[in-house]
């Protein structure tokens, strides 16, 4: 994937106030990084440790807390790791799936996802030695999106 940034802004709370950062976007990383000094000044307190595995495979821990994210007009709460002060902020999947954002890698931006990705199981009741048991199978493409009834299936 090609490297870009995004502008997107930061705050502790959803009436603010934000903090607009550039953010380079990557898809590889869970969570978004913003560093320390700005989550401080805004008053972001970590709400729990995590640790995390490097390119290289050392461990690190990392306070993380739930930060206020706006990307593109558009506000949604979201996971945000406390990175190092001067390390450049980052924009992770989690947060461009919680906005429904795919990366268009080409032309080197966001783009609304055409659909949203979701697993749904189908439950089937089978007989086994007497027994009557459950299975799940996934099943695709999504049939109540399509107007199949959604009868023995579970959407998650």
């Amino acid at each position: 994937m090609g490297v870009f940034q995004h502008r997107i802004a930061i705050a502790a709370a959803p009436d603010g106030p934000f903090i607009e950062l550039d953010a380079m976007v990557a898809t590889g990383p869970l969570y978004s990084l913003v560093p320390r000094r700005v989550l401080q000044e805004l008053g972001v307190t970590p709400s729990r440790t995590r640790r995390f595995m490097l390119a290289d495979g050392s461990l690190i821990e990392r306070d993380v807390a739930e930060v206020v994210a706006r990307v593109n007009g558009e506000t949604a709460h979201t996971l945000c790791v406390f990175s190092d002060d001067g390390s450049l902020a980052l924009l992770g999947a989690c947060t461009l799936e919680g906005f429904a954002l795919a990366v268009d890698p080409v032309n080197r931006r966001l783009v609304p996802m055409a659909e949203i990705p979701a697993l749904l199981i189908t439950v089937q009741d089978r007989q086994s030695d007497g027994d009557r048991s459950r299975r799940a199978e996934g099943s695709s493409p999504l049939p109540g999106a399509l107007g199949v009834p959604l009868k023995n299936k579970i959407l998650i």
